[in-house]
């Protein structure tokens, strides 16, 4: 019998003397937005979250505390760059996670896979940012389809006309806009926008450098700043454009899918700066992706499992994502308000013929303080599109 416990001893021994030599491993080190938290501790996997600051992930990635796991959101991080430098873990060996890369819609199924079809990414939301134009308050002033704007500098010509007609004859019941800013000069500031994620857009699409300090770019600068002022002074103040139909609106972060209106990309303003340039749409995606060569792997592949096991028991994934959604109330559970997926919403994403954009958008970040100044009537033209053309990553600098 004591050689028997002897034995049991020796291989119990034997035993841990392996489990530890198996947890030599660093810890795995997380980033981003990452909250699987008690997935980890319940796993007995150690776990870190080092400090990496303003630095994008093509620069934390070479460092020596890359992230073994990371949560990207699109508008800061160029993911197309990152999968084309061959910087990504294959998530392709999961068999949950390519049953929902097979159920996400065109756009962001070609982002998160590489040309031969290999899954670099876990695509977690997707949200699009569209400029819609309004059908009620389109039909309340007597215009078509053929009235709409099809890209920003034919936008800046309807409003030239829309101040044309309402100085001639103000409107009671129509206005156009509710801003997503208030005070003076927000006309500006919602012009701004649109011209500004136009150029960067255009430019990402056609893999050209961003460079703001153009004379094309300048001249567009003052025409924003001249109309956007005029418009503000025509139309009725913040709080009486709050009872009106508007004719555009963007989307702020208030309304889901459309606000559940029976329509959706249909209605919308391209982001292009002329016509002749590509049909694009602002979308922001979140993309769960794991570092190359992470000793790591196997383990986080089974956590984005278990999530997406979690959120199929659950409902969850949104529209402007999965190309299955049904008609039905948005799940307020999913991080956003609740709003209606209608089937008009659905037929227009599922017929949009443009092209879904995920390209980075930092200038508002990086330049906010030189762009407030200039739409409150601070800084020229010239001199703004000369400071948001320097790099500059970190907002704080």
């Amino acid at each position: 019998m004591k050689r028997i416990i002897n034995f049991l001893v020796l291989i119990c021994i034997l035993f841990s003397s392996i489990a530890l030599a198996e947890d030599t491993r660093a810890p795995l080190r997380l980033g981003g937005t990452i909250t699987e938290t008690d997935y980890w501790k319940n796993s007995g996997i150690p776990t870190a979250r080092p400090n990496y600051g303003w630095d994008d992930y093509m620069t934390i990635v070479q460092s020596d505390t890359a992230p073994d796991l990371y949560s990207l959101h699109t508008g800061s991080d160029d993911f197309s760059a990152l999968k084309n430098a061959d910087m990504l873990a294959n998530l392709s060996g999961s068999e949950i996670i390519q049953t929902w890369t097979d159920r996400l819609r065109p756009d962001i199924k070609s982002l998160v896979t590489t040309e031969d079809g290999i899954i670099v990414g876990l695509a977690e939301y997707v949200f699009l940012l569209p400029m819609y134009w309004r059908q009620d308050a389109w039909d309340a002033a007597g215009l078509t389809k053929e009235d709409v704007p099809q890209s920003y500098t034919a936008l800046l010509d309807f409003l030239e006309k829309w101040m044309e007609r309402i100085e001639e004859k103000p409107e009671k019941n129509i206005c156009v806009a509710d801003m997503i800013d208030s005070g003076k000069n927000s006309y500006v500031r919602w012009l701004l926008d649109m011209l500004i994620n136009s150029w960067e857009m255009q430019k990402y699409y056609a893999g050209e450098t961003l460079n703001f300090n153009t004379p094309e770019f300048i001249a567009l600068l003052e025409r924003t700043q001249d109309i956007g002022m005029r418009l503000y002074e025509m139309e009725a103040s913040e709080k009486k454009r709050q009872n009106k139909l508007q004719l555009f609106e963007n989307y702020s972060g208030g309304e889901r899918y459309n606000a559940g209106r029976n329509y959706g990309l249909s209605h919308t303003v391209p982001f292009r700066i002329t016509r002749d340039q590509p049909e694009l749409m602002r979308g922001m995606a979140r993309i769960s992706i794991v570092r190359m060569n992470s000793e790591w792997l196997s383990e986080i592949i089974g956590c984005m499992e278990n999530s997406l096991t979690d959120r199929a028991l659950n409902g969850g994934g949104n529209a402007d994502l999965l190309a299955d959604v049904q008609p039905r109330l948005h799940n307020p559970k999913d991080g956003n308000s609740p709003s209606t997926v209608t089937v008009g919403y659905l037929a227009d994403l599922e017929h949009y013929t443009g092209t879904v954009c995920f390209a980075p958008m930092l200038t508002f970040t990086m330049h906010e303080a030189a762009l407030v100044k200039f739409w409150t009537g601070q800084l020229s033209a010239e001199k703004l599109a000369s400071q948001i053309s320097e790099s500059k990553r970190d907002p704080n600098k």
